[in-house]
């Protein structure tokens, strides 16, 4: 993460998207529409409905340079499912020790010379897309 700061505390973690939010009017400028969409969709960081944190990945299905993850709550129904199109990289690394990512912490969108870079900061690893734009879609009840 560029601008967001997560930081281990000794009463879990310390999730602070300021930096980021400050500089996103300017970053959303240069982000594909889809991206941009998504990063300045009220909500986002505020930590309720439609902010990706405590999401869990469920499922990565990759078709081409077409790549669609999906995310679940703490019931099995997706919650968000988010659809990359151009794909030009996409990596997902678990932290040194661990088998399982965990739960989503926060995401970034960062303007790439190819589209955007969406990183996905996990308690236990990270998700990055390299992709030419995206489109994420909430199923909320």
């Amino acid at each position: 993460m560029k601008y967001i700061k997560i930081e281990q505390t000794e009463l879990g973690f310390s999730l602070d998207p300021t930096a980021y939010l400050d500089r996103l009017e300017a970053i959303a400028a240069q982000l594909p529409p889809g991206a941009a969409a998504f990063a300045r969709e009220p909500g986002h960081y505020a930590f309720g409905d439609r902010c990706p944190k405590d999401l869990k990945l469920d499922r990565a299905s990759l078709v081409g340079t077409a790549l669609e993850l999906s995310f679940v709550g703490y019931t099995p129904e997706p919650r968000l499912v988010i659809r990359y199109d151009g794909v030009v990289s996409f990596t997902a690394a678990a932290d040194e020790g661990e088998d399982d990512l965990g739960r989503v912490q926060l995401d970034e969108i960062l303007p790439h010379d190819r589209g955007c870079r969406h990183e996905i900061k996990l308690i236990a690893g990270t998700v990055a897309v390299v992709c030419a734009d995206l489109t994420a879609k909430w199923t909320l009840p």
